[in-house]
């Protein structure tokens, strides 16, 4: 389910004005007793629609291509599942929420939604006043009128909004390594929603899923968010909490940012069938991942409003539910909370966990636990899974010996990086169980990278176009051993997150050779020419290199043979089940 939070009232420097006794100056967002209307969609159409284009074409507005992120809020700001928001938030909402949850007006919103960019973009948007957002394919997806333009207080954001300054944290992660250094704020209008290639029938707007349910005559619905697999457990606690409420129910499963989300969407409509028929229903959710407190449970207690559900399922430790459940109201809907369940073999049933029959074995299993069944390779009992989702589970969780990987070495010239990955490249071969590929910092600034000098932005760009090329072959299951210098820590850092966030392994090789040691080696004369001034921007000498921090393997190869260096990471290969040792 969700990720266990402290039962803290995280992220609120000050109490809003929703919160707290009667006297305050609360502004609801409705009772929850009755059908609401839809929100209303801002994609222009028809003739609106053409004299948007127009306008685009003879404004000649700067183009904006929105990250991941920003597309999924984008979609969800066009469709209404965050209204009241018009847009991107300017700067006085953006400080309203952010020190006090809600917008201006006291409207409960518990989560800026901003459109960070660059300088660059910034600058331009000043002189044009509006800006055209577009996708990665060049499509017009709205248009920007520009409201204001602020340079970003990252930390601050992050304390205030988060309660942390920790990258584990999905939202704190990406202020820190993702999100450009301005934010521009104003409404927009929508050209067109975001391209989906697929599931397009599971993916309901806000107007989609109140006209469904006004057809079914679903007057009750608990909306439910989940961005993992549902079990039998799952269903079991899901069915009883709405059925107690007298609720339909409906499953968003969160897909934003997702790179698996296909087979886990696959898995969720082999869970599907097993509801009664006429209680339950699926739809995707086009919500990024921000955080695990008190205020991202409030936004998805929105989303869910919005989309016509009366009451919302929440995940959550108990201290954190009974903030929720108090101000639930404020974001117009009831909160239940979840039960758990578990199961008992000698019955063939399942018991809330606290109700189990006194002296009967039960048995429940985590998610967590779930994950290393199925990276094992162990059997999934019948009541925790159907076999048909347990076969489309094992290829989301293959063990690591089948998982696409890339060993990233990184270290000084003539550290013997390119050496010990060919070595390693070649052992690998003969372990036959992936096809391989070696790419070379040299060889790749050949082919690949021809052209590029040597300052720090295009040292920059070398790194992230080998990154690119290591996440597909990862994505695909091969192997990829990387060579270059790499010796900046934020794109070391961005590399890793390419290849991990595509499902592969990442190991990080820090060849440690001294400088001294390399001095000596110097087999390309160019620690000569540095000393000399003949070579600018060189690593070590007028360049920093920043040392590793999290190297899954650090190398020092001073009186090693290249057998025993190579033989360091063949060790952490065969440790984490990424190569068998018996091969």
């Amino acid at each position: 389910m969700l990720s266990r939070a402290s039962g803290a009232l995280t992220g609120f420097a000050t109490l809003p004005r929703w919160w707290g006794g009667l006297n305050g100056a609360r502004r609801s967002m409705g009772s929850t007793s009755s059908r609401r209307s839809p929100p209303k969609a801002l994609v222009a159409k028809g003739a609106d629609l053409g004299r948007l284009k127009a306008e685009v074409v003879a404004g000649g507005y700067p183009d904006h291509v929105l990250t991941g992120r920003q597309l999924t809020d984008v979609e969800l700001v066009l469709t209404g599942a965050f209204s009241p928001l018009g847009g991107f938030m300017n700067k006085s909402q953006y400080e309203s929420v952010v020190k006090r949850s809600e917008l201006p007006d006291g409207t409960l919103w518990p989560i800026p939604i901003t459109l960070d960019v660059s300088a660059e973009i910034a600058e331009k948007a000043k002189k044009t006043k509006k800006i055209s957002l577009r996708d990665d394919e060049g499509r017009l997806i709205a248009v920007m009128d520009v409201e204001d333009i602020w340079k970003a207080d990252k930390d601050m954001e992050a304390r205030e909004v988060f309660g942390t300054t920790d990258i584990k944290v999905p939202g704190v992660a990406y202020l820190k390594y993702k999100a450009g250094d301005w934010n521009v704020g104003g409404r927009i209008v929508g050209a067109e929603l975001p391209v989906h290639y697929s599931h397009k029938a599971l993916r309901g707007t806000p107007q989609l899923m109140h006209a469904k349910f006004d057809s079914m005559k679903w007057n009750k619905v608990a909306a439910f968010h989940s961005r993992k697999v549902l079990t039998l457990l799952d269903r079991e606690a899901l069915t009883s909490v709405a059925s107690n409420a007298g609720a339909k129910l409906l499953i968003q499963a969160e897909v934003g940012l997702d790179p698996i989300y296909h087979s886990k969407v696959k898995c969720l409509t082999k869970i599907m069938p097993t509801f009664e028929p006429n209680t339950a229903m699926l739809s995707l959710l086009s919500l990024s991942q921000r955080g695990i407190g008190l205020r991202d449970q409030l936004l998805k207690c929105i989303v869910a409003r919005n989309h016509g559900c009366s009451h919302f399922i929440a995940d959550v430790p108990r201290p954190l539910f009974s903030q929720l459940e108090k101000m639930g109201g404020k974001a117009g809907v009831d909160v239940l909370g979840l039960p758990k369940m578990a199961y008992v073999k000698n019955h063939r049933k399942y018991y809330n966990i606290n109700a189990v029959p006194d002296g009967e074995p039960s048995h429940t299993i985590s998610e967590s636990e779930l994950e290393t069944l199925l990276r094992n390779g162990k059997h999934i009992p019948e009541w925790l899974l159907p076999s048909s989702a347990v076969s489309v589970l094992k290829r989301i969780y293959p063990p690591n010996s089948q998982k696409g990987v890339c060993i990233f070495f990184t270290g000084l010239s003539g550290s013997g990086k390119s050496t010990i990955g060919n070595q390693v490249c070649q052992q690998l071969m003969e372990d036959a169980t992936r096809q391989v590929v070696m790419l070379d910092g040299d060889v790749v600034r050949h082919n690949l990278s021809k052209g590029l000098g040597f300052s720090k932005e295009d040292r920059d760009l070398n790194i992230l176009r080998i990154g690119f090329v290591a996440s597909l072959i990862t994505k695909c299951g091969g192997a990829v051993i990387c060579a270059p210098i790499a010796p900046y820590a934020n794109i070391r850092r961005k590399v890793r997150e390419m290849v991990t966030e595509s499902g592969g392994l990442f190991v990080q090789v820090h060849v440690a050779t001294s400088l001294e040691e390399c001095e000596k080696r110097d087999t390309k004369g160019l620690y000569a020419k540095a000393r000399q001034g003949k070579l600018k921007n060189f690593t070590g000498i007028d360049d920093p290199y920043e040392i590793p921090k999290n190297s899954e393997v650090s190398i020092r190869t001073e009186g090693k043979t290249i057998e025993q260096s190579a033989d360091q990471v063949w060790q952490y290969l065969v440790a984490n089940g990424i190569v068998d040792s018996k091969n």
